[in-house]
């Protein structure tokens, strides 16, 4: 598949928004429809970007509101949301993320205690 599409994949460096939507509309318009960044790719260069530093967390959440407004039917966007505030420190928008992905997904246990741990519930 690499043999056909060989510049599916962005570049490595590709680690903010603009340059991942950037990618994927030169695909889109290179082959004639809409491709969006997979929800898979933004969440790991997310979750890098909150790993990394703490000066990085907004660039984080800037990813996943990318995902979010891509994949907007998907818990795990919301859940990685919720994971950017509640180490940003905005524990009512962790909150408010997590009960999202709850809310798309009633069995998400790792989310459930994350949600129950911010709300102080046992």
């Amino acid at each position: 598949m690499r043999f056909i599409y060989p510049n599916w994949e962005p570049a490595e460096t590709d680690t903010t928004t603009i340059q991942i939507e950037k990618h994927f509309q030169q695909l889109s318009s290179e082959y004639g429809y809409k491709i969006l960044p997979p929800e898979s790719f933004v969440n790991m260069v997310g979750y890098e970007q909150l790993m990394s530093s703490p000066g990085k967390i907004n660039d984080a959440i800037d990813l996943f509101k990318l995902n979010i407004e891509n994949y907007p039917n998907s818990f795990n966007v919301y859940d990685s949301m919720g994971d950017a505030f509640a180490q940003k420190g905005d524990k009512g928008k962790a909150i408010s993320n997590y009960q999202k992905a709850i809310e798309l997904n009633t069995k998400s246990e790792i989310t459930i205690i994350k949600l129950k741990a911010l709300q102080n519930i046992k």
